[in-house]
C-alpha cells in the first residue's frame, strides 16, 4: 500500500511540475569522472528530465547527441552528461554553464580502491587479454597518453587476472597504490587536464565545505524560470542530500564508499607515488 502511494505521489509531482514549468532554453554540461559524483549528477539530471521535460544527452556514447548541441533547442533545456569527462573542447562554448565535478586526488584514489574491491561493475571482471584492455584505458581526447596507460604496463599490473581479482587480493594500502598506477590515475589525469572557459564551475561534492542545497538551487535556477516549479524540483533534489544518506537504498549508499576518515588510509608512500606519476 505504501509503495503504491509513493508511485501516485511521484506521478503527481512530475505532472504538476511540468504543468507550471518555464524552462529557460539553455544547454548545461555536467562533467564527472569516476568517483567524483557521476551517479549524483545523473540522478539530479533525471529530476530535471521528469519535472521539466529537459532533454538529456550523452555525447560520449552518441555522436547524434553531440550534433544536437549544435542545433537550436526550441525553448527546451538540454543537459549533456559526460560521465568520463570526455568532452570535446570545441563544445565548451555551446553551454550556458559547465559544471565540472572534481575531487582531491588522494581522496579519489582511496575511494576507487574501496569501491573496486567490491567488484560491482562489469568491466572489473573483464579478462586481462580481452578486447577491453588491448588498447589500454579509454582516456580523454584532450591529453596525451601517459607511460603507465600503455597496454604492456597494464598487463604487467594485472598479472593475468581481472581488475577485480587483482585489487580484491590486496589489503587497502596496496590497493590504493595499485589505483595510483591504474584506474584512479587515469581519471585524475582526465580531471586535471579538462579544458575550461569562463562558464566553467568546479564542483567538489566531497569537500567538507560543499553546500548541497545552495549549489543545486543555483543549478536549477539556471534551468527553471517559474518559482513553483523550482520549489517542486528542489523538493526532489533534497532527497539526494548526503546528510540524508541513511534513507537511500543500498545501491545509492554504496557510492559513498566510506567518505569519512580518508586521512588514516593515506601514507607517505602513497604521496610519493602520486607525485612520481604526476598526479599531485
Amino acid at each position: 500500500m505504501k509503495a503504491a502511494f509513493k508511485r501516485i505521489q511521484g506521478a503527481m509531482w512530475w505532472r504538476a511540475c511540468r504543468a507550471v514549468s518555464r524552462p529557460k532554453g539553455v544547454n548545461i554540461a555536467l562533467i564527472t569522472h569516476h568517483k567524483t559524483g557521476t551517479v549524483l549528477a545523473k540522478n539530479i539530471a533525471g529530476i530535471a528530465q521528469l519535472g521539466q521535460g529537459t532533454v538529456l544527452l550523452d555525447p560520449e556514447k552518441n555522436p547524434s547527441d553531440a550534433e544536437q548541441l549544435r542545433l537550436p533547442n526550441d525553448g527546451l533545456n538540454r543537459i549533456a552528461l559526460y560521465p568520463h569527462g570526455h568532452l570535446d573542447a570545441a563544445d565548451l562554448d555551446r553551454f550556458h554553464r559547465v559544471y565540472h565535478f572534481v575531487r582531491d586526488p588522494a581522496s579519489l584514489a582511496i575511494s576507487s580502491a574501496i569501491y573496486h574491491q567490491k567488484g560491482r561493475e562489469s568491466w572489473l571482471h573483464d579478462e586481462p587479454d580481452g578486447p577491453g584492455w588491448v588498447k589500454g584505458p579509454d582516456i580523454a581526447p584532450y591529453r596525451p597518453r601517459h607511460a603507465t596507460e600503455h597496454p604492456d604496463f597494464i598487463a604487467q599490473q594485472l598479472q593475468g587476472q581481472s581488475y577485480y581479482q587483482r585489487v580484491a587480493s590486496m589489503d587497502l594500502p596496496e590497493a590504493i597504490a595499485f589505483e595510483l598506477n591504474m584506474c584512479a590515475a587515469w581519471n585524475i589525469r582526465d580531471m586535471q587536464a579538462l579544458p575550461a572557459n569562463a562558464k566553467t564551475v568546479k564542483v567538489d561534492i566531497h569537500n567538507g565545505e560543499f553546500a548541497f542545497m545552495p549549489f543545486w538551487q543555483s543549478v536549477m535556477e539556471e534551468l527553471e524560470g517559474q518559482t513553483l516549479a523550482l520549489n517542486l524540483l528542489m523538493k526532489q533534489v533534497s532527497k539526494w542530500d548526503r546528510s540524508k544518506a541513511a534513507k537511500w537504498d543500498s545501491g545509492a549508499r554504496a557510492h559513498l564508499s566510506g567518505v569519512s576518515n580518508y586521512d588514516k588510509h593515506w601514507t607517505p608512500e602513497h604521496q610519493a607515488l602520486l607525485e612520481a606519476n604526476g598526479l599531485a
